[in-house]
């Protein structure tokens, strides 16, 4: 599961940063990591995302039957969230 975990924190992070990328660009700043508590808004925004991605995988878990979330409920949901973030631009 770590690895698994580290590729979600790996892609969450590109995902953010591309959207901290468009936010500089209209904005005109040139905000980075470490300036302005960005730092701390990614991280709420990870744990509401890890949050959104448990109850995704139990979902998962509680339709396919099985009695406790696995592997393939957590990259199921991991996959789902991260395209729907990436069409929509949230959760």
């Amino acid at each position: 599961m770590a690895t698994s975990h580290t590729e979600l924190i790996r892609k969450h992070k590109q995902i953010l940063k591309s959207r901290l990328a468009v936010l500089n660009e209209k904005e005109s700043t040139n905000y980075k990591l470490g300036q302005k508590n960005i730092d701390v808004l990614f991280y709420l925004n990870y744990i509401k995302f890890m949050r959104v991605l448990a109850t995704r995988a139990s979902e998962i878990a509680t339709i396919e039957g099985s009695s406790e979330i696995m592997t393939k409920h957590w990259i199921d949901a991991s996959d789902f969230l991260l395209s729907n973030i990436e069409e929509n631009g949230t959760l």
